[in-house]
């Protein structure tokens, strides 16, 4: 397995972004791939929008989780706090989602995502075996949100999403 990590301070990245553009598009899969996420005391912040995919799976997965400890499972899993676990937060206003998944063989865990702006915060299409659990997911209320846009056969367990115009 190849193991990758992320968050605000000693991590292999320090954004979403920058993991899928100088790591993960275009790579064929030789084995499992594991990016994990670390609460070094915020959310890791992208400013644009995220496509996870670009990749070639073969018959291996990718997953993106909560590194030991920090996930939500480890505390109050009900609500958006990042000081509580490992999370994504993006001021995107990509009206197709903040963080999109179009990639197949696909594992998300643990985590809690964020959009800033008045739009979706995960859209989840095009990809196969997609799996998402344990997550809370935040958009502001307003414009098209609805926080998940799925166009595609995925599986969810465990999925609180927040759509209002607070903070928290």
């Amino acid at each position: 397995m190849a193991t990758k990590t992320i968050g605000l301070t000693g991590r292999d990245y320090s954004t979403l972004a920058s993991y899928v553009s100088s790591y993960l598009n275009g790579k064929t899969f030789t084995e499992d791939e594991i990016l994990e996420v670390y609460n070094d005391g915020g959310p890791v912040a992208d400013t644009v929008a995220v496509s996870i995919g670009g990749y070639t799976p073969g018959a291996f997965t990718l997953t993106i989780r909560a590194a030991s400890g920090e996930g939500m499972l480890s505390s109050n899993p009900l609500r958006w706090d990042s000081s509580n676990a490992a999370a994504f937060s993006s001021t995107s206003g990509s009206g197709t989602g903040a963080y999109q998944f179009p990639g197949s063989n696909l594992i998300v865990d643990g985590l809690q995502f964020k959009n800033n702006n008045s739009t979706n915060a995960l859209r989840i299409f095009t990809g196969t075996n997609q799996t998402f659990k344990n997550l809370v997911v935040h958009t502001p209320s307003g414009g098209p949100s609805c926080g998940i846009q799925v166009d595609n056969v995925a599986t969810f367990e465990n999925v609180v999403v927040i759509v209002n115009g607070g903070t928290t």
